[in-house]
Order: C-alpha cells, then structure tokens, then sequence
C-alpha cells in the first residue's frame, strides 16, 4: 500500500496486523541517481549493441547525470521513468537530462505530476459519481411505486 499522507487513513487499516511495516519513499540523493544510472547502463561488452557507450564510460555518465539532478527534489521513480525511456543511448539520457529537470519540477509546482486523463476522456466527476447518481434514481423510482401501490391499497 502506498499513500502520500499516512495520517489520513482509517486507524483500522493501518493497525498492527495488516501494515507491520512503514517506508519512506523520498527523493534521489544525486549517490542514488549515479548509482541508478549505473545500473540501468551497465552492461558487458558482449551484450553492447554497435553504437553504444563503452561499458567503462558509464560511470563518468552517470556522474555527469547525477550531477544535474538537484538532491532532495526527484523521486528515485521519476529518475527511472526517464533513464528507461534512453534505455539504448546512455548519453542522450545525459543530454536530457537538464529538461527531464526542468519539466518534472515545472509539472510538481503547477500539481501536473500526476495521472491526469481529462484530455482525453473529458471533465469527469469524482469516480463512480454517474453510477451514485443512477442508484439513487433507481431507489426513488421504487418508493414512489411503493408509494402509489399502498395509496391505491388505502383507496379501496
């Protein structure tokens, strides 16, 4: 299970017996970033496609990478969705890395980061809103036959 605020779930969800454990998943100390990158790109020389970074250059890649991402402000996730998106070229990961940076911290501060589908399936209530609505028009319906039933009982 994960949340961005543990205080707001239910006691009895996170009583002992069900969550025994609790990790922090922060940010990517830049030793963290280099190590990742080390080992999304390492790779032997035998399994190396023509035109890839030599295996020994990866650590000074990862150094360069690490180097332009700021401490404390990319989760470790964020970091891997864009060295896996370069997964064939090392280096052009390093090359994007300034607008991986900039785009990412851009979308934190305007609340962008995360799942939006509005584009593409159009404004929506909250989940399950339409479905709420339906049920409660279902129940109206069967009091007010309810209803008439037992006045045309009371009428006879």
């Amino acid at each position: 299970m994960t949340t961005n605020d543990p205080d707001a779930l239910d006691r009895a969800l996170v009583r002992p017996g069900r969550i025994d454990k609790k990790i922090l998943f922060g940010y990517a100390s830049q030793s963290v970033v280099a190590m990742m990158f080390t080992r999304i790109f390492s790779q032997p020389a035998e399994q190396m496609l023509d035109g890839e970074v030599a295996f020994e250059d990866v650590p000074r890649l990862a150094q360069e990478f690490a180097d332009q991402i700021p401490t404390d402000a990319i989760t470790p996730a964020e970091i891997q969705g864009h060295l896996l998106s370069y997964r064939t070229d090392p280096a052009v990961a390093v090359a994007a890395a300034a607008a991986f940076v900039a785009d990412t911290l851009n979308e934190k501060r305007h609340g962008t980061n995360v799942a939006n589908f509005e584009p593409q399936l159009g404004p929506r209530g909250p989940v399950g809103e339409k479905e709420d609505e339906k049920e409660d028009e279902k129940e109206d319906e069967k009091e007010n036959k309810y209803e008439d039933k037992n006045q045309d009982e009371d009428v006879d």
